[in-house]
């Protein structure tokens, strides 16, 4: 079949335009050839650039954050609420901060020592290898008591001693200790004593020891170890 002129110049436009297509195909714009600064920011898809794409040490401080100028915890900061304290201890621990240790006990008081508590006049330490009567408190406030005594008119409800203010039992409460001794009921011999001392509120008797359920004479004795509680605060 003879082409027709109308069918040339068809063929021949066809051929044109699928040669245009594939020549500007190869000739793409590459990055290098885009403008800087060219591309406005709304011109890119949204959440197109990821920290692949960011130099994280070109960018800048943060200008403000809620929760940048007081951190809880940080290597250095103005104010840190995980900061360890620092500077001298005291009170009841010794050395400096971050590392104090416990401070040592105060030593024990002896009653009937010079600036101690006295003995009342009918009672006394008894001597030989036990403990002379005594008393201290430690860092935490409690008080400890220590020793033997003996009362050479029997003394039942009566003073054995008087502990200074600061090393009584709260303020009008009168505690109770049982007690090892070497005491009397009656003509019975009983090894077993309650001894009760006073806090404030009492009078002239704040603070006195008095031994109440038994009695001791000469050859008697009543051992205070192992009587503990909290001073008045």
């Amino acid at each position: 079949m003879k082409p027709t002129p109308s069918m040339a110049v068809a063929v021949t436009a066809l051929v044109v335009a699928l040669g245009g297509t594939a020549t500007g195909a190869s000739h793409l714009l590459s990055g290098s050839k885009i403008k800087k600064n060219s591309i406005p920011a709304n011109r890119l898809k949204k959440n197109s650039v990821t920290g692949t794409q960011v130099n994280e040490s070109k960018l800048g401080t943060v200008p403000s954050a809620a929760n940048a100028t007081h951190a809880a915890t940080a290597d250095t900061a103005t104010s840190a609420g995980g900061a360890p304290p620092t500077g001298a201890a005291s009170g009841a621990l010794t050395g400096s901060y971050p590392n104090p240790s416990l401070a040592p006990a105060e030593p024990w008081h002896n009653v009937g020592d010079p600036g101690e508590p006295p003995f009342a006049p009918q009672c006394s330490n008894i001597g030989g290898i036990a403990p002379t009567v005594a008393f201290y408190k430690d860092q935490l406030g409690i008080v400890h008591l220590r020793g033997a005594y003996r009362c050479s008119s029997g003394a039942t409800a009566l003073p054995v001693f008087q502990l200074p203010a600061g090393y009584r039992p709260a303020s009008n409460t009168q505690s109770g200790f049982a007690v090892f001794c070497e005491c009397k009921e009656g003509t019975i011999a009983v090894h077993t004593g309650v001894v009760t001392v006073n806090g404030a509120g009492f009078g002239a008797e704040d603070g006195v020891l008095k031994l109440q359920s038994a009695q001791v004479d000469s050859t008697g004795q009543i051992h205070l170890e192992g009587v503990t509680f909290r001073a008045e605060s």
